[in-house]
């Protein structure tokens, strides 16, 4: 199925934890010359202030990553994104009002070069491919919140770069 951001047909791999839709053609979204190294700028979209703080504080002991936005709903992130032009969007599903499935392909939209990850409780064997097709880069389970997060985040990350300088990313589980 192709979306605004890439043709991600309906293959999924894995790299890690995560599973990657895979993209071929996001390089008219790279720029000429690369920005100077930076901390990755992060909005952490989820309604549980518990699971923020817990993210915020992981994210935090990493020096790669930078907070830059907070919102408890797909509405409030719609609103923050001009301001805050994060590098990675984490994305819970279910949220009041305006939830993640909601806000994904309008984030994506919005916000092209960052690279969404949907972050969320419900089972990755059902929800992964609907949400790479509506726009996330990746789908990671909360379980993967911990110690091997800024790990997770920056191997994805990676790659999602390589994909916006024209690369074809395949995630390497997909060889196998």
């Amino acid at each position: 199925m192709a979306s605004n951001r890439a043709d991600r047909g309906d293959d999924l791999g894995r790299v890690g934890n995560a599973h990657v839709g895979h993209s071929t053609e996001l390089a008219h979204l790279a720029t000429e010359e690369e920005p100077a190294p930076r901390a990755v700028r992060v909005l952490l979209v989820e309604d549980s202030q518990d699971v923020r703080l817990v993210v915020r504080r992981t994210l935090e002991r990493s020096p790669n990553y930078e907070i830059v936005g907070e919102a408890g709903d797909g509405a409030e992130a719609l609103r923050l994104v001009p301001g805050v032009e994060p590098d990675i969007i984490l994305l819970d599903l279910l949220m009041p009002d305006v939830d993640g499935r909601t806000a994904l392909p309008l984030l994506a939209r919005v916000c092209p070069r960052a690279m969404i990850v949907v972050l969320s409780a419900l089972n990755a064997d059902h929800e992964a491919a609907p949400a790479i097709a509506a726009g996330a880069f990746a789908y990671l389970e909360k379980t993967a919140i911990g110690p091997t997060l800024s790990a997770e985040l920056d191997r994805l990350h990676s790659l999602w770069l390589r994909a916006l300088r024209g690369e074809t990313v395949v995630a390497p589980s997909a060889l196998t």
